[in-house]
């Protein structure tokens, strides 16, 4: 169904690497602001650096796709990240997903999309056929008040997923 999310965790680090064994997951596709970073910065926080560390430890390789149209500072996410960063993605387009997924090598039912807005990340991730998550995003405080706007409305149709966060912990 339309921008009904796989799964949903308030707090990105609070998916385990059992989960994504548990539901087929092999890599991962990760929206770039307010998931992985706060909004135009270049400060990868500390508890989320450790976190993304343990995926890759786990085995679970990864990527980053991001809309943000600043290409200089895609540059330095991806150098702070140390993954490649693509974009800018337009999503929900799927092309960038794709080459994203081809980068993972890697099977799209086997990769999940991770990310902050339903009508960008979630859609371009169902349309590629990936698996995707919904994360609540890092920052709302400094959010421009268009963007605040923006996330409030598309997550009203947002249907409850298949899986909450209390099922996978059971799995």
């Amino acid at each position: 169904m339309f921008l009904k999310p796989d799964y949903i965790f308030s707090d990105l680090t609070q998916l385990k690497p059992e989960h994504l064994e548990n539901i087929g997951v092999k890599g991962l596709i990760f929206d770039l602001d307010n998931t992985l970073l706060p909004p135009h910065t270049h400060q990868l926080q500390a508890y989320v650096a450790q976190w993304l560390q343990t995926m890759q430890d786990a085995g679970f390789p990864y990527i980053v796709v991001s809309n943000n149209k600043d290409v200089a500072y895609l540059k330095q996410a991806e150098h702070l990240l140390n993954v490649p960063v693509l974009g800018p993605a337009r999503k929900p387009s799927t092309r960038m997903i794709k080459q994203a997924i081809a980068w993972l090598k890697l099977s799209p039912e086997t990769v999940a999309v991770v990310g902050d807005r339903p009508l960008t990340d979630l859609w371009s991730g169902q349309r590629a056929g990936c698996k995707t998550i919904l994360v609540d995003p890092l920052m709302r405080a400094n959010e421009r008040g268009i963007i605040h706007l923006l996330r409030t409305l598309e997550r009203l149709p947002v249907s409850v997923p298949k899986h909450t966060k209390a099922h996978l912990h059971s799995l």
